[in-house]
């Protein structure tokens, strides 16, 4: 696997691990198992999130300057499968940024 399809394999393991423990052993608790079910995804969508800004950096496609962006930028933009509409620190144009692995 490339590097980019095994981060991304690890992400999804360790999410999907979260979710098979939650179902063992939370779950069977009747009054609070469907409100800690659905806190433990709130926090796993915020830790993977999280992960990625930290290991992925975006090209700008107008000065091909490279920039990264925090949590929340990350969260709330407009993108589709790698490339997120930005704007550019460096040229203060809003373009679509190419993702790429820091």
């Amino acid at each position: 696997m490339k590097g980019n399809q095994k981060n991304i394999f690890i992400g999804i393991l360790i999410f999907t691990l979260i979710i098979v423990v939650s179902f063992i052993f939370i779950l069977p608790i009747k009054v609070y198992g469907g409100f800690i079910f659905t806190l433990e995804i709130f926090i796993g969508v915020c830790i993977l999130i999280y992960w990625h800004s930290k290991n992925y950096a975006f090209i700008c496609g107008c000065c091909n300057h490279k920039f990264t962006i925090g949590v929340f930028k990350g969260a709330m933009s407009i993108h589709s499968a790698r490339v997120r509409y930005l704007k550019c620190p460096r040229c203060k144009k809003r373009t679509w940024a190419k993702e790429t692995l820091i």
